[in-house]
């Protein structure tokens, strides 16, 4: 019960610390290009696991990368995946066992850290299945996704999300 208190509150916290770095960069043409530089791999994410490419999902992961997912097998049962291997079996179930499609998300939120480093966080996101390709089977909140920029491709190093 503290936990999920505790986590509750972080996640308001967090939320509210997005939303003000948001509005704070949105000011800042600086900011404004290095989440430009962003979006084109955040679509490249999306795009690839629509196609059911969970292999190219997952080596936008850093080697060292970490995944969790609150609640993921169940109320109190999290899904915690450290490194790409892990996390590419994880998306490889998501693909192949539970058939999940059709990723659709809120308006992300962004916190410039760095020119380097950027948190990206969702309010929704959800997913529909091959059986019913219309119709929402999974939603969730990516709380947070930190991108690091590495040469010229951004990678993910921490995914932190909330099954619904």
């Amino acid at each position: 019960m503290k936990f999920n208190l505790v986590a509750k509150l972080l996640s308001v916290v967090f939320s509210w610390f997005i939303f003000t770095q948001a509005q704070a960069s949105q000011a800042n043409p600086e900011e404004a290009k290095i989440i430009e530089s962003l979006k084109p791999f955040q679509e490249k994410w999306v795009t690839s696991f629509n196609q059911g490419l969970y292999e190219t999902c997952a080596s936008m992961y850093t080697e060292d990368a970490s995944f969790v997912m609150y609640h993921g097998l169940g109320k109190g049962q999290h899904v915690i995946a450290n490194g790409r291997s892990e996390i590419r079996n994880f998306w490889s179930g998501v693909v192949n066992e539970m058939k999940l499609i059709n990723m659709k998300s809120s308006e992300p939120q962004y916190a410039t850290i760095s020119p380097e480093k950027v948190i990206v966080s969702y309010a929704k996101v959800s997913f529909a299945s091959k059986e019913a390709p219309n119709s929402e089977v999974f939603t969730g909140i990516i709380h947070s996704e930190v991108w690091i920029k590495k040469g010229e491709q951004w990678f993910v190093s921490l995914d932190i999300t909330e099954a619904l």
